[in-house]
């Protein structure tokens, strides 16, 4: 979802909570970034700007102003949810509904109006991510297994479970998992989400990474060369808002499931 709330937005939703265009302009910028081109001229590097400014993964502040972007739809959607009988919870972009069996019926009816309550806000669902998990399927929210107990999906543990085998095998070189920089963040990262789901499995885990460190040690950290001579320029590429209100939305994707 970050990716998709692009400074305009952040600038707007400033400027509505009370800030003057200056000061929401300036916030907005420092909460936001863009992809960045490195050049050369004359021999020395310059690094621009490249598209539209968004929020970025992984910084504290994007959760808070998304969800303050989204309180409005939160409040409609949520309301359709309760009058058709059904239980709604949002994670990043990712909304889920549950109601039981009795209830499916109004399925085509849930669907329908939440596509409606979206777009009306200016966002959009993606439409590889609308799934109705019915009794007797595996049922996933954000990648956790719901069906009787929080479990995490066994075909991921699998393939966890082979790349550990190959690193005690065959040591740390070479070998990957997601697409961390480090592996080491990457292995400990979803051994620490394991554990959180399923304390049992992710202290089997625990030990696992223990005895590899044990027998190889920690895998090689590569340095990151900065070049000697550089010049960072920042060019902000942004467009002028005669009027900034949170009402100014782009195209967003959504998943829905």
């Amino acid at each position: 979802m970050f990716p998709t709330v692009t400074h305009k937005r952040v600038k707007g939703l400033f400027h509505k909570i009370g800030y003057s265009q200056e000061v929401a302009t300036i916030l907005s910028l420092l909460c936001t970034y863009s992809e960045i081109n490195e050049t050369t001229l004359d021999g020395v590097t310059y690094y621009v700007q490249s598209g539209e400014r968004k929020l970025p993964q992984g910084s504290p502040a994007s959760p808070a102003i998304s969800n303050m972007i989204v309180y409005k739809l939160d409040k409609k959607i949520n309301g359709l949810a309760k009058k058709l009988n059904f239980s709604y919870t949002r994670y990043a972009d990712d909304m889920s509904f549950s109601t039981n069996e009795e209830n499916s019926k109004n399925v085509s009816r849930l669907l329908y109006f939440t596509k409606k309550i979206i777009e009306s806000e200016g966002f959009v669902i993606h439409p590889d991510k609308v799934h109705v998990m019915r009794k007797g399927m595996q049922q996933k929210v954000t990648g956790v297994v719901v069906n009787k107990k929080l479990n995490v999906d066994r075909m991921q543990l699998r393939k966890f479970r082979a790349v550990l085998h190959n690193i005690e095998k065959n040591g740390w070189k070479d070998q990957k998992w997601g697409k961390a920089i480090h592996l080491i963040n990457a292995v400990e990262g979803y051994i620490n989400y394991v554990y959180m789901v399923n304390p049992e499995k992710g202290t089997a885990f625990k030990q696992n990474l223990k005895n590899i460190i044990n027998k190889h040690g920690l895998p090689t950290i590569e340095k990151i060369i900065i070049p000697e001579k550089v010049t960072p320029v920042a060019i902000p590429v942004i467009e002028e808002i005669k009027e900034a209100t949170t009402d100014q939305k782009p195209e967003n994707w959504w998943n829905i499931f």
